[in-house]
């Protein structure tokens, strides 16, 4: 079982990066769902005494995974962990807050997307979640969620995954209303059978209550079933770039003016965001993301070229509109 010990322990020392390959094998893991695989080798990457925000994200993924909603305080307690006193120990240094805030946005937004995901096929992973959530899991929750809020807003000047937080704050608050709560353990025998005693009537009703407090998780009607299930969405990282960095906080500073109620300053960046969007090019916004493509490209450019001659033509349009509709059977093809 994945602890999250493991964390608090790296964070207690001098803090260490991790090397970007190794960095970048835990995250492709990750975006392809194979969460536990992440988190195991980020493990040992911690273990080893790495303490890079990627990492601990992509570890404390895979332990809510491992153990659903019930490791919720724990992730969030370590969060504020490195937040706060481990924050000294975070990296890396260059840009830690950025990447921290970037890392536990993908975080939250992972679990989140994972309760979405097993919510909506009620499956096996759903009911078992439904049958080892703790009665005191909530108020636990929402303890270490407060906590957790108040080390992001004091390390990480206007961060993003703060709005993330209080998201799956609000998610997991609405997810416990709805799971019954386990059944109370059972009353200990009498030591002789007393069938006919009035007592036993309240322990009785107590046996038939957990069928009732079940039915929720009950199999789906036909009709139900047949609803389209969603699939869990990958959880992707992308370097932000000044030019996104700054546009961001653009963004930001608009939300700000508006609660203000600063309408004539809100009205220029609003203007400008809009200059930008209009304007938008990737290249600059996105070139980390744009470069594998080009250098792809540039070392294939003359095997690709000739195709190009082809465009307009039946053959071109007829894929090109499965390309459109379909990104997968355009790949499959």
């Amino acid at each position: 079982m994945l602890d999250p010990n493991l964390v608090s322990r790296a964070l207690a020392g001098p803090g260490m990066d991790a090397t970007s390959a190794a960095v970048d094998d835990t995250l492709r893991l990750a975006q392809g769902g194979e969460l536990r695989a992440a988190a195991e080798r980020a493990a040992l990457l911690i273990e080893d005494g790495a303490t890079d925000a990627r990492l601990v994200a992509a570890f404390l993924l895979g332990v809510f995974a491992e153990r659903g909603p019930s490791a919720l305080p724990e992730i969030l307690a370590i969060t504020r962990l490195s937040l706060a006193e481990g924050f000294r120990a975070l990296r890396p240094e260059q840009r830690k807050a950025r990447v921290a805030d970037s890392a536990f946005t993908l975080l939250f937004r992972g679990i989140r997307a994972s309760i979405d995901f097993h919510e909506a096929k009620r499956d096996a992973t759903w009911k078992t979640w439904a049958a080892t959530i703790p009665r005191d899991l909530p108020a636990r929750t929402a303890a270490e969620a407060e906590a957790a809020l108040g080390a992001l807003t004091a390390a990480i000047e206007s961060s993003l995954c703060v709005r993330e937080l209080a998201a799956l704050r609000a998610r997991t608050e609405s997810v416990f209303q709805r799971m019954p709560p386990p059944p109370p353990a059972p009353p200990p025998a009498p030591a002789e059978p007393l069938p006919e005693a009035p007592s036993l009537a309240p322990i009785e009703e107590e046996a038939a209550a957990p069928p009732e407090a079940e039915e929720p998780l009950a199999p789906e009607s036909l009709y139900d079933s047949e609803k389209p299930v969603p699939s869990a969405p990958p959880v992707r990282t992308i370097e932000v770039s000044a030019a996104l960095e700054q546009f961001i906080r653009k963004l930001e500073a608009f939300e700000l003016l508006v609660q203000r109620g600063e309408m004539g300053k809100a009205a220029i960046v609003a203007q400008d965001v809009r200059r930008v969007v209009e304007r938008f090019d990737p290249r600059l916004y996105l070139p980390a993301l744009l470069a594998p493509h080009f250098r792809l490209l540039s070392s294939h450019i003359g095997d690709i070229a000739p195709h190009w001659e082809a465009e307009g033509g039946p053959a071109w349009q007829a894929l090109e509109q499965l390309y459109q509709v379909d990104l997968d059977a355009f790949v499959g093809t």
